[in-house]
C-alpha cells in the first residue's frame, strides 16, 4: 500500500528544502517528493506536526564489533558468539539513531559477514552494511591491540592477495592502513607512512579490478600523499592534510572523500580510563583535526561524515553527535547534514541512498524540530524510521 507522509520540513538531500514537506512510497522506493504531494487512492497517510523529514543517516566510519570501551583490549578474549550478539545490539542502537547505512571498515575475525547473512534471513535488524573485512596492513604492533582486525602483508604481491582475500570473504569496500594508528600500543606512530607507494598501488589496482572501492586510514601527511597518488577513493582521519595543501588540491580535483572522524579524537584524549600513551597521541593531534577540517572546507575537498563509532566514549547510537563538531568547526547545518547523506552515499559508492528522490530507496527518518536551526536535534531518537520503505521506528 502507497504511504504519503507529510511533515512540517523535508530535507531532500540536494541541498533543496521543502516547506511543507511531503513524500509519497511505494513498496520500498520512492515515488515523488515535494511540498505537497498527491496521493492514490487507499494510501496511507501519515503526518509527523512540528517534525522534519531527511534522507536516512549515514555513517562512513563504524567498528561494529566493538563498543567504545576506554580499552577495547579487555573483550579480546570473548567468544565470538558474545561478539556476534555485540554486534547486533550496535547494529539495533544505530538504526534506532535514524542511521539506516553503516559502513564498517574493520571488523573482528569477519564475524560481521555472518550477522550480514542473519539480517537478510531476517534474524536482526541493521542499518544497511557496507563492510571491509579485516584492515591490511604492514607488519604492525595495531595488530596485537585489535586482536582478528588486521591482515597483515607485506610487499606488493601480498597486498593483491590480501585484497583478494577479503573480496572472497564478502567485502564491499578495502581499508588499507597508509599510516599508523592513535589506538596502537608500543611504537606504531600515527604520523609514520606504512604502506609504501608501490603496496598501495598494487592494492588499489587490485581492489578496483574487482569493483571495490578502497578507504585509506591515514593521520600523516606523507601517507595521505601516497594513498592519494595511489588512488584511494576515501581518506579516514586525514589529520594532517592541512601540512600540504597541494594534496588537499588534489583530494578535491580527483573527488577524493576525507571522512574526518572528529569526534573520535576527543573521546580518546578526554575519556577517563583510556591508556595513558594513546591519549596523548590524541591529545597532540587535536588541534591538527581541527586545522584539517578548516582546510578541507576551504579547498573544497568533499567531507563525508564517519564517527569511527568504536573508539573510546564514542558510543554506537550516538553518531549523530559528530555533525555538532562539523558545525562548530565552520559547516553550516544543511553542509553537515549533506556530508551525512547525499555526499556520504557517494564515498561509499551508493547511488540509491542518500537522497529523498523518485526512484531511490525509501531510507529515510523523521526528527521533531528544525535541524538547520539546531543541528543537535538529530541526536534524540527520530520520531521514525523507514528502511527500504518499512517503517522500523
Amino acid at each position: 500500500m502507497p504511504i504519503l507522509i507529510t511533515a512540517e520540513a523535508l530535507i531532500d538531500g540536494t541541498g533543496a528544502l521543502h516547506r511543507p514537506g511531503a513524500l509519497l512510497i511505494d513498496g520500498e522506493r520512492i515515488v515523488a517528493v515535494g511540498d505537497r504531494v498527491a496521493a492514490p487512492s487507499g494510501a496511507e497517510r501519515v503526518h509527523f506536526e512540528g517534525a522534519t523529514i531527511l534522507p536516512g543517516l549515514i555513517d562512513c566510519h563504524v567498528h561494529l564489533s566493538d563498543g567504545g570501551l576506554p580499552d577495547a583490549t579487555v573483550q579480546d578474549r570473548d567468544p565470538p558468539a558474545l561478539r556476534s550478539l555485540r554486534i547486533a545490539d550496535h547494529a539495533r542502537r544505530t538504526l534506532a539513531a535514524g542511521f539506516t547505512t553503516v559502513r564498517d571498515v574493520g571488523g573482528r575475525d569477519h564475524l560481521e559477514f555472518g550477522f550480514r547473512r542473519a539480517v537478510a534471513e531476517g534474524l536482526a535488524r541493521s542499518p544497511r552494511l557496507v563492510l571491509a573485512g579485516k584492515v591490511i596492513s604492514i607488519t604492525t604492533a595495531g595488530a596485537s591491540a585489535w586482536l582478528g582486525m588486521y591482515r597483515q602483508a607485506d610487499g606488493p604481491h601480498e597486498l593483491v592477495k590480501a585484497v583478494r582475500e577479503q573480496v572472497a570473504a564478502g567485502a564491499d569496500v578495502i581499508k588499507l592502513m597508509a599510516t599508523g594508528a592513535v589506538l596502537a600500543p608500543g611504537h606504531e606512530r600515527p604520523g609514520a607512512a606504512q604502506l609504501t607507494s608501490a603496496e598501495l598501488r598494487a592494492a588499489v589496482d587490485t581492489a578496483h579490478t574487482l569493483g571495490r572501492r578502497v578507504a585509506a586510514h591515514a593521520h600523516g601527511i606523507e601517507g595521505i600523499r601516497r594513498a592519494v597518488e595511489a588512488g584511494v577513493d576515501t581518506i579516514e582521519h586525514g589529520t594532517h592534510l592541512h601540512e600540504d595543501r597541494a594534496v588537499a588540491r588534489a583530494m578535491a580535483e580527483r573527488g577524493v572523500f576525507l571522512v574526518p572522524t572528529l569526534k573520535a579524537l576527543a573521546g580518546i584524549a578526554d575519556g577517563a580510563g583510556v591508556p595513558e600513551e594513546i591519549a596523548t597521541k590524541a591529545r597532540d593531534r587535536r588541534s591538527d583535526r581541527d586545522a584539517t577540517f578548516r582546510v578541507a572546507l576551504e579547498v573544497g575537498v568533499p567531507v563525508a561524515m564517519g564517527t569511527d563509532a568504536a573508539t573510546p566514549f564514542n558510543r554506537h547510537g550516538e553518531n549523530a553527535q559528530e555533525l555538532a563538531i562539523m558545525v562548530e568547526l565552520g559547516m553550516t547545518p544543511m553542509a553537515a547534514i549533506l556530508a551525512t547523506t547525499a555526499v556520504a552515499s557517494r564515498a561509499i559508492g551508493r547511488d540509491d541512498i542518500g537522497m529523498l528522490a523518485p526512484g531511490k530507496l525509501a531510507d529515510l527518518a523523521v526528527w521533531r524540530g528544525d535541524p538547520l536551526a539546531d543541528v543537535r536535534v538529530l541526536e534524540d531518537p527520530p520520531l521514525a524510521t523507514f528502511l527500504g520503505g518499512t517503517r522500523i521506528v
